[in-house]
């Protein structure tokens, strides 16, 4: 056995002596072995509240005398988001430029965040998720209409009485509606706004012209109730869910955002 790889003497080959009864091979190497070894990352270690790149795997069995590692093949599923609280730009706020907050019928309201220029700011906050330019604006939008910080009623305005308290419906809840029921409509089907100079209202004041409306201090409009007294009608005051967002192509730099 010993003449048969000493004939060919090939380098570092594998070699038997005899060492008196005993026969000592050498230059003996085990046979490379290629293992694949599949890595799931559902089985981390800390799947249940670990949410980053960087894990932790158990292998179910030990493998010694590794001389190298390669990776054949890696499959990523579709989870990486482009919009994402983690990346910082799954938010953004709105603030009321109209809106007087220390009006009598907001000061009541649990408004939430106002700034130091005494107005209202909300925050919209997109889910996390990868999104297309037009789910972006669909999902926008929707968060945007779920602003509803100002109570006003189903055409949109808003009903106080001579004290700045808002004017409910029956169910104490739904603001109140202008109908030709409640109020003084005209002949041409507008509500009868209460202007200077009418006979409910003779004094006119220095710096009013007969013939104007008479507003508040905040710009709500004066009528006249048939159950009797007064209230104010804004038809001015705007809530930030009349937003919208939308986008174009502009050019070779992509889409362009804008709010309108």
């Amino acid at each position: 056995m010993s003449q048969f790889f000493d004939k060919d003497n090939l380098f570092l080959e594998p070699k038997v002596k005899q060492y008196g009864s005993h026969m000592v091979m050498s230059n003996v190497n085990k046979p490379t072995k290629t293992k694949y070894v599949n890595v799931d990352t559902k089985f981390s270690d800390e799947y249940n509240n670990f949410m980053v790149a960087n894990y932790n795997i158990t292998l179910p069995e030990r493998i010694n005398d590794v001389k190298s590692l390669t990776v054949a093949n890696m499959e990523l599923p579709m989870s990486f988001y482009n919009i994402s609280s983690a990346l910082g730009n799954n938010s953004f706020q709105i603030t009321n430029l109209e809106a007087v907050t220390n009006a009598p019928y907001l000061i009541q309201l649990s408004t939430g965040y106002i700034n130091s220029n005494n107005q209202f700011v909300d925050t919209i906050v997109i889910p996390d998720g990868y999104y297309t330019i037009s789910e972006l604006k669909t999902t926008i939008n929707s968060q945007i209409d779920k602003i509803k910080r100002i109570p006003t009623n189903s055409n949109g305005n808003i009903v106080v009485d001579e004290n700045g308290s808002i004017l409910y419906e029956s169910d104490g809840v739904t603001v109140l509606t202008i109908t030709s029921q409640n109020t003084f409509f005209n002949s041409d089907g507008t509500i009868a706004y209460v202007k200077w100079g009418d006979a409910d209202h003779t004094t006119i004041p220095a710096d009013e012209v007969s013939g104007n409306y008479v507003l508040d201090a905040y710009g709500n409009f004066k009528i006249k109730l048939q159950s009797g007294g007064y209230a104010y009608v804004s038809n001015n005051l705007n809530n930030t869910n009349d937003l919208r967002f939308d986008y174009y192509t502009k050019g070779s730099l992509g889409y362009q955002g804008y709010f309108y």
